[in-house]
């Protein structure tokens, strides 16, 4: 075993509520999305956190559950709320009562009269961070994004190729291209049975 690193930030030792203690089925697979997600190998995670290899490989397979400390551990290394790794918040789902969009493991705070433009500013700005982009470089918008996008943006405005072409940073036959990805999205969500 190796010498843990000295880069891991602190993490807080208080167990979780047992009102908390998990459908610890799906932490599983929860972990490994959120590591391949990020790109992480198993092995730099395995590394970093200082846990073998063959024990992370068991927790994300779900024969082994992780411990309240380790879960802490982990969602500290990824960067995200413990929640996202127990299940208690729906992945890329917005939270209807908080405002809260989950979108690629970053947590974008938006309000009910927020335009178009104000969202996918955020929206653009968190992905670029998680993405390591520069301001105002391009972001491309992957399969799993543009569901959740066509869920939070008035697909029938106006001004959605500007504010794609704006925020995005898009060339013009990016910008329809996702457009229509979107309005198509936006379509099958209206087409399902309420």
């Amino acid at each position: 075993m190796t010498e843990p690193s000295s880069s891991l930030v602190p993490f807080p030792r208080a167990p979780l509520p047992p009102e908390k203690k998990r459908g610890r089925q799906q932490v599983g697979p929860r972990l490994e999305k959120l590591r391949r997600r990020l790109g992480y190998s198993m092995a730099a995670v395995s590394q970093s956190l200082d846990i073998d290899q063959r024990i992370l490989d068991a927790y994300e397979i779900g024969t082994r559950l992780p411990s309240d400390e380790l879960l802490l551990r982990l969602a500290a290394f990824y960067d995200v709320d413990v929640r996202r790794i127990i299940g208690d918040v729906d992945d890329a789902v917005p939270n209807e009562t908080e405002e809260t969009l989950w979108l690629s493991w970053a947590e974008i705070k938006l309000e009910p009269d927020d335009t178009n433009r104000v969202r996918l500013g955020r929206i653009a700005s968190s992905l670029r961070s998680i993405r390591g982009l520069a301001e105002d470089a391009p972001v491309t918008i992957r399969t799993e994004e543009v569901i959740t996008l066509a869920r939070v943006l008035v697909i029938e405005d106006s001004d959605l190729r500007a504010d794609l072409q704006h925020c995005l940073a898009l060339d013009d036959a990016d910008v329809d291209e996702l457009a229509a990805r979107l309005w198509y999205e936006d379509q099958k969500v209206k087409e399902l049975p309420s």
